[in-house]
């Protein structure tokens, strides 16, 4: 069985809870995040937070930036030449990148085979009624679009629940999630191809989201599984609400619901998605010895002369 090694620069959630099992396998591949010597293939989320060495196929190393694309992450890019594939969205010359989701984990605390054996049948306990997990936090534009948008809501006879941190603080989403059929989910960084736990925890929850975020969902869940709002203007998304919660929408569409959690559970989740971008590599039996520092950008300005030599500035 082919062994990847998986880094990661963040602890929480677990990963393997999303595997059948908590086996951490997946299609005929074990992945560990061991610091083994020696593996088939090395996977990299964001950055390593000490330096990796790792014995691997040549053309095995994948890393994948989870971060959205912001100018304050541009410092990942430091880390791109390192590796054979990077599925990111920035760009960078000379290293074979594709711009596509990048499998963040659910929060949600439950395993894949307890989410795979949820259906229609067990969802006695859920009520029409909104719920919101989100936080008081007023630093950004984006905080105050939502606070602003919780305003408006407090003032309509939506049946609508608030929780999370400076509201009702809960210790796991999933003890809001299940008793309701809709949910709002709003990213903080809205773009193609970037989506979060946030749509993810509320699907997998049979719940659907009144969502803002990835332009492009469609392209991955079926259209009627989420309910797209804009709320930066919030009588609008306030209408959407009332006009899906007046029509029925969870019930009429729950076939679309029950479609879109198979397709994160067995395609665009963290296991199956890590498969797919794997056996796009083009590996040799032969192996190589891998380097990857934990701080690129923090060496000698020799290193980072040469780098910029050898592969410009990026885009």
């Amino acid at each position: 069985m082919p062994i990847v090694r998986l880094v990661r620069n963040y602890k929480f959630p677990e990963i393997a809870r999303q595997s059948p099992g908590c086996s951490s396998e997946w299609k005929g591949y074990f992945f560990t995040e061991e610091e083994i010597p020696e593996a088939d293939y090395l996977v990299v989320l964001n950055y390593p937070l000490k330096d990796v060495n790792c014995k691997i196929k040549k053309g095995g190393s994948v890393l994948i930036v989870q971060e959205p694309p912001l100018e304050r992450n541009l410092y990942n890019r430091e880390y791109f030449p390192y590796f054979d594939l990077v599925v990111s969205h920035f760009d960078f010359p000379k290293v074979k990148i594709i711009h596509e989701q990048a499998a963040l984990p659910w929060h949600i605390n439950l395993t894949y085979d307890q989410l795979l054996k949820s259906d229609v049948s067990s969802l006695e306990d859920k009520k029409d009624e909104v719920s919101w997990i989100t936080s008081n936090i007023n630093l950004f534009p984006a905080h105050q679009l939502r606070l602003n948008l919780i305003e408006h809501l407090k003032n309509t006879s939506i049946p609508f629940k608030l929780f999370g941190r400076g509201f009702n603080p809960i210790d796991d989403k999933i003890e809001v999630l299940k008793y309701s059929k809709y949910t709002i989910a709003a990213e903080n960084f809205i773009g193609n191809d970037y989506w979060t736990e946030k749509i993810q925890d509320a699907i997998l929850s049979w719940n659907v989201p009144f969502y803002y975020g990835c332009p492009n969902l469609g392209k991955y869940l079926p259209s009627n599984s989420f309910i797209p709002v804009n709320i930066e203007s919030p009588l609008d998304t306030v209408s959407e609400i009332e006009l899906a919660m007046t029509g029925k929408f969870w019930d009429k569409n729950i076939d679309q619901l029950s479609e879109a959690r198979n397709i994160i559970l067995n395609r665009l989740q963290f296991y199956p998605r890590l498969v797919n971008i794997i056996e796009q590599l083009e590996v040799s039996n032969k192996r190589k010895n891998l380097f990857i520092p934990k701080d690129p950008f923090n060496k000698s300005l020799l290193h980072k002369l040469i780098s910029k030599f050898k592969y410009g500035n990026g885009k």
